[in-house]
């Protein structure tokens, strides 16, 4: 009697199973898709076929399919990230100025102007349009972020004569007058990340233009806002050379000037719990593009903004504690000047509307995350040209700002897993002939910059000419 009740309660916990193996099957996601929470993407379900079977390629892919995917998922892996935050010996000062990508190290004591490619330093205000200024220099973008942005013009004149560093560098600017590295670049890097941007520029009408923008993450701001005492500012001296070799144009911004004038007064243009910016500082970026070419910059205050409190990000994800909670964020979210319809597009003309903003209190909420293979914003203006905007997971909070200055606004980000070619069905080329883009604006982290696939590979090998 006793085995028969034992076998009893294994038969249905197996039936039980199953119907649950097969209930996914039929209604779990099976695109791939980008979770907030892990701050990555999702396995999406593997194509069948008999290779890929025999290879066993079909069920690695299945496997993490399953993992990524099974009912309840996001409450588990929030049960567990509480239970070990518990526990964690990590303290929120480790986990805020805990750096993407490379960690902090070397120590660089401060040059004179000739060992960082000549350039004075100078951070003067100038009224856009600015004069370019001498070949070699850097941007030198300053402005307060009240929306009376101004900025120095890029250079886009070739210089024969510049003779490449052996190594470019984004440094934390130390108050001993030395720096910390954060980020290095080499030439080639910078060469591949520049063919791929003058090649969009030569897709584009001959008026068009390519702004390009590599934004530091929120670790990199709390190293120098939680250590005042230690950190000053940063320095970034990529784009010197990518002005170099920019054609005409195409723009380079230095975002870390950009931002740094108002990250100086404590303006809310980071997160405190997530690695990304706020429209605040996305907004400072967006105005000095557009100033860049002589547009009326509409204010920030002139948006009106649902706010939404309580956004835990994805350094508090990392580390659960209570201190992280107590520095909860706020999210703004941006309405459209005018009516705008919202779409995704697929196979390069099909299309299915979605709404443009969800009311979410998370990064998420901004344009409701990032929408594969591509985006299309039907902005109510009537301005005779469309932009793209080329961009990772930062791009969403800033092209809400674009909506008034194009008739569309499209964006495409070209990550792992979110530009395939089998949902595109053509490559970013021809979507950019299909729908008339006049201006392209790349805006990247430097989680996605200069030393990865994003720019040293994906800008040529979507572009599809």
């Amino acid at each position: 009697m006793k085995h028969k009740a034992s076998f009893k309660i294994t038969l249905w916990w197996v039936v039980a199973l199953l119907l649950l193996g097969v209930s996914m099957l039929f209604f779990g996601p099976k695109a791939s898709r980008e979770s907030l929470m892990e701050n990555r993407m999702m396995a999406g379900f593997p194509k069948f076929s008999l290779g890929s079977v025999f290879s066993g390629e079909f069920m690695s892919g299945f496997e993490s399919w399953l993992s990524d995917n099974f009912f309840g998922r996001e409450e588990l892996v929030t049960f567990s990230e509480d239970a070990m935050g518990v526990f964690s010996r990590r303290t929120t000062e480790d986990l805020l100025t805990m750096d993407i990508g490379e960690s902090m190290e070397g120590e660089f004591e401060s040059r004179e102007d000739e060992d960082d490619g000549g350039d004075s330093g100078d951070k003067a205000q100038v009224a856009a349009p600015a004069q370019p200024r001498a070949a070699g220099g850097t941007t030198m973008v300053v402005g307060t972020f009240s929306g009376q942005v101004s900025v120095g013009s890029a250079v886009n004149t070739r210089s024969e004569s510049y003779e490449p560093l052996r190594e470019y560098n984004f440094w934390m600017l130390k108050t001993d007058g030395t720096k910390q590295l954060v980020y290095h670049y080499k030439p080639a890097s910078i060469e591949k990340c520049m063919e791929g941007l003058n090649a969009i520029r030569a897709t584009l009408p001959e008026d068009g233009t390519v702004h390009f923008v590599i934004v530091p993450v929120a670790q990199s701001a709390n190293w120098w806002l939680r250590n005042p005492k230690t950190f000053s500012g940063w320095e970034s001296n990529a784009e010197e050379y990518m002005e170099v070799l920019a054609d005409d144009g195409v723009y380079i911004y230095n975002g870390p000037e950009l931002l740094a004038p108002g990250l100086s007064k404590g303006e809310y243009l980071y997160y405190r719990t997530d690695h990304h910016w706020t429209p605040r500082g996305a907004y400072v970026v967006a105005s000095a593009m557009l100033r860049r070419q002589g547009l009326p910059v509409t204010r920030y205050r002139d948006y009106s903004y649902k706010t939404n409190k309580g956004f835990l990000g994805s350094l508090y994800t990392e580390n659960p504690t209570a201190a992280m909670r107590a520095m909860a964020d706020e999210v703004e979210i941006p309405n459209s000047l005018a009516p705008v319809h919202s779409y995704v597009i697929r196979q390069l003309t099909k299309s299915k509307e979605i709404e443009y903003m969800a009311n979410y209190s998370n990064y998420i909420a901004y344009l409701q995350g990032t929408q594969t293979p591509w985006r299309r914003i039907v902005t109510g203006f009537t301005t005779g040209r469309n932009c793209l905007v080329m961009c990772d997971s930062f791009g969403n909070c800033f092209a809400p700002f674009l909506t008034p200055y194009y008739d569309e606004v499209h964006m495409v980000d070209l990550r792992k897993g979110n530009f395939t070619s089998e949902a595109a069905g053509a490559s970013v080329g021809d979507y950019m002939r299909e729908y008339g883009i006049d201006d392209v604006y790349v805006i990247l982290s430097t989680a996605s910059g200069l030393n990865y696939n994003y720019t040293q590979e994906y800008l040529l090998r979507y572009l599809g000419n």
